[in-house]
């Protein structure tokens, strides 16, 4: 299980006025260029910007500095190229490996809660990014 507490806590009073969607929309066509892959965001409704080939390879908060990336290699291009992401290492986009303190949802990334479907103590990219929209 890969815990989203150390990750999540350093923005609990807000992101860096650094970063917002801009930034992260940059980080994400940056990486997909480095990669020759796409960059998938609806702007409006969507929380995360997604890194894709045929599947989502990154998944970048457009709130917060943090991506959810798949695999160490794509985890060093992230760390080499944009330090000031923190970057977490999954499996897979839909792999439920990823746990966190509901009082640190409440005040990052789920600010607006979420569904009774979706459990704190294992969840995946996906669904963190399904119950931000």
């Amino acid at each position: 299980m890969i815990d989203l507490d150390p990750a999540l806590r350093p923005w609990v009073d807000g992101a860096p006025a650094a970063w917002d969607v801009r930034e992260a929309v940059r980080v994400a066509e940056d990486i997909a260029a480095v990669r020759s892959v796409g960059v998938d965001w609806e702007p409006g409704d969507e929380e995360w910007v997604h890194v894709v080939d045929e599947r989502i390879l990154a998944q970048i908060s457009k709130f917060f500095p943090l991506a959810l990336v798949l695999g160490d290699d794509l985890a060093e291009v992230f760390r080499s190229r944009h330090a000031e992401v923190t970057t977490v290492v999954i499996t897979a986009a839909d792999a439920e490996e990823l746990r966190a303190s509901p009082d640190l949802l409440q005040r990052t990334v789920l600010s607006a809660g979420w569904s009774d479907e979706f459990n704190p103590e294992q969840f995946s990219a996906l669904d963190l990014f399904l119950e931000s929209v």
